[in-house]
């Protein structure tokens, strides 16, 4: 993760929160394309609320969030969304939309009339055949299980065409076959150039997937740099108050287990 001008993604100072209650403070990042910054932390260490902020969904308290460049507080929607797509925990789907009309909700920012075109349908079909999706085009999305409903708001991301991908724990309702097909769906994507930042509840998920690390734990980061470098480090232990086994598996990837 390296600090410079070319930072697709570049938090200032920023803190992050809510009127009532601040939840990060100083929070600094600067991420490249190519890139893939996992968001490590217990639960409630902020790292939703870091992405939220990063996408205009919460306002900072403090400091600022520049996207190539811009600051995103002086981007409209249309502008952010061109630069930026982001993928939430969870999102009602309470209408029967089809999943490929989802998908095509994905194009809005591109959009200068009604009527989607065919680059918005080659697009979210590309985009569904990414994310795994594409069998169920035509199904409502209200009869989709928690793990499809997720590949959806992936699709989604992805026909945006944005080279920002933020996604807040994108597995965290898939079994271990789409979780892997994720990796390397999000490995792909930063290949081609795009930036990821991720939220990751699963610290080998993240060794699988991340090129890069950054521990949240008290409003603060207290580790961050080579993913490999943050999930070596004892502070882990202090952090999640876990003890873990490391080992290296055949391509130097650092795998943790708990120690019970």
């Amino acid at each position: 993760m390296s600090g410079s001008a070319e930072a697709s993604v570049r938090c200032v100072r920023l803190a992050c929160g809510y009127p009532e209650r601040r939840v990060l403070e100083g929070i600094d990042l600067h991420v490249r394309p190519g890139e893939v910054l996992a968001l490590l932390g217990p639960n409630g260490s902020g790292k939703s609320t870091l992405l939220k902020t990063i996408a205009k969904t919460l306002p900072p308290l403090g400091g600022r969030v520049e996207v190539w460049g811009r600051d995103v507080g002086h981007l409209d929607f249309a502008e952010l969304a061109r630069l930026l797509a982001f993928v939430p925990q969870e999102e009602p789907l309470s209408f029967a939309f089809t999943v490929r009309q989802v998908v095509l909700m994905g194009r809005m920012p591109h959009s200068e009339g009604l009527l989607d075109t065919p680059e918005d349908h080659a697009a979210a079909e590309e985009a569904m055949e990414l994310a795994g999706c594409l069998e169920i085009a035509d199904r409502p999305v209200t009869q989709l299980s928690g793990g499809e409903k997720q590949r959806v708001l992936i699709a989604r991301a992805l026909a945006q065409k944005a080279p920002v991908l933020l996604m807040d724990e994108p597995t965290s309702h898939m079994d271990i076959g789409h979780q892997m097909a994720a990796v390397r769906l999000v490995r792909e994507q930063a290949s081609r150039g795009a930036c990821v930042v991720a939220a990751v509840h699963d610290l080998n998920l993240a060794a699988l997937v991340a090129t890069d690390g950054c521990l949240l734990h008290q409003g603060r980061i207290v580790r961050q740099g080579p993913i490999g470098d943050v999930l070596s480090d004892g502070v882990l232990e202090d952090v999640y108050e876990v003890r873990f086994e490391r080992h290296r598996d055949a391509k130097g990837r650092v795998r943790l287990f708990p120690l019970v």
